[in-house]
């Protein structure tokens, strides 16, 4: 999955986080429903600021675990339940 920082306004709040570039088909993002453009502001109820942030929550977890991330799609916040996993690269 390819990240970078960005923003979006959802309910007259500007959130910051980060926001999906690219999501790797058959990867956990994918079959959770990640879509490219998705901004990632939480992870397991813990704000997310920039993708640096994100990259850092996910690396405190284990492979196999799940973790409940809010994202802002379309100006709405959406709840997406993602089972963690090992990248093949090693990454």
């Amino acid at each position: 999955m390819g990240l970078r920082d960005g923003a979006a306004e959802t309910d007259g709040a500007a959130l910051t986080g980060a926001e999906v570039r690219q999501v790797e088909p058959g990867s956990p993002a994918a079959e959770a429903g990640i879509q490219d453009g998705d901004l990632v502001v939480a992870i397991d109820g813990e704000q997310v600021r920039s993708a640096i942030a994100l990259v850092g929550q996910v690396r405190e977890r284990a492979s196999g675990e799940q973790v409940e991330l809010e994202v802002v799609r379309d100006g709405e916040r959406v709840q997406v339940t993602v089972t963690l996993a090992t990248r093949p690269d090693g990454g």
